[in-house]
């Protein structure tokens, strides 16, 4: 039985904001295609070689990387893309659907976007060392294919024999794919014949490669707006209870619950599922006796 489908998790949400009722995945769809279009819209930036008005805002430049208070565009270069090449935010799109909403559902809603973002800068500022390193200081950055490497990278890791269509025909398992897009983006970095950003692509995926094996979780660093909240609030005073004598710790619950959102259910510890399953089972009961 999925946790989606688990009595305790249906009947507690606690999202809020724009686009809680949708998943993480479709939001960072919905901002990229959103940007996108209004590029379309508007049209392009005659100082910015042909790039949208946004994209020419949002992209950074290698030179960003020796002006800190700019390092903003190294997160918000994700979010664009070529005006002028439907297939590049199509493909980009295309994979953070189709492989983003596995991992969005084994990290946690809040991990999942944490990693993504992470993966987006990480990916940013190795290419932007690159390309000042090949004397290209002037080249415009952007796209969210570093991020969109990590993705397929982590999901190749976590379900390598899950079988999928490369190129809608070819059936393989994930972790083939994995290892192609590892081994295509070393031969594009080594011939440098185009204006692919391979060097991204490959920070992207070795961003995913540590993720994964070194167990890194982003979420628990970043402060919500409930532990926040926490220090603007007058602390309670303690009180004393016997466990046996409530029906239902709901304090608890919603405390598991958030972790749950945040950090995947993974992160539960054998004492909080066995408190998630109690506090099921007595639901059930009164449910029952109803």
């Amino acid at each position: 039985m999925g946790l989606y489908d688990r009595e305790y998790y249906r009947e507690d949400d606690h999202s809020s904001g724009w686009g809680a009722n949708r998943t993480m995945v479709i939001n960072l769809i919905l901002i990229n295609v959103g940007l996108f279009l209004i590029d379309v819209l508007v049209g392009f930036s005659p100082d910015a070689n042909n790039q949208g008005w946004v994209a020419e805002k949002l992209a950074f430049r290698p030179t960003d990387l020796y002006q800190p208070w700019m390092w903003w565009r190294f997160i918000t270069a994700g979010f664009v893309h070529d005006w002028t090449s439907m297939g590049h935010i199509l493909a980009n799109m295309f994979v953070l659907f189709f492989f983003g909403r596995d991992l969005e559902y084994h990290y946690g809603r809040r991990e999942f976007l944490w990693m993504y973002l992470a993966a987006i800068f990480v990916s940013s500022l190795v290419s932007a060392g690159y390309y000042l390193g090949v004397g290209q200081p002037n080249a415009i950055c952007l796209g969210a294919s570093g991020g969109i490497s990590a993705i397929v990278v982590l999901f190749a890791l976590l379900f390598p024999n899950r079988t999928i269509l490369f190129m809608f025909i070819i059936p393989m398992p994930a972790w083939i794919l994995g290892v192609l897009l590892i081994v295509g983006n070393m031969f594009g970095f080594l011939q440098a014949n185009d204006n692919v950003n391979y060097a991204a692509h490959l920070a992207g995926a070795g961003f995913g490669l540590l993720y994964h094996f070194q167990r890194l979780r982003i979420s628990p660093w970043i402060p919500t707006r409930h532990t926040v909240g926490q220090y603007f609030r007058s602390k309670p005073k303690l009180s004393v209870h016997h466990p046996e004598l409530e029906e239902d710790d709901n304090e608890e619950v919603d405390r598991i619950l958030q972790k749950i959102s945040e950090k995947g259910e993974a992160s539960l510890t054998a004492k909080e599922r066995k408190t998630l399953e109690d506090a099921s089972r007595k639901r059930r009961e009164r449910q029952g006796r109803a």
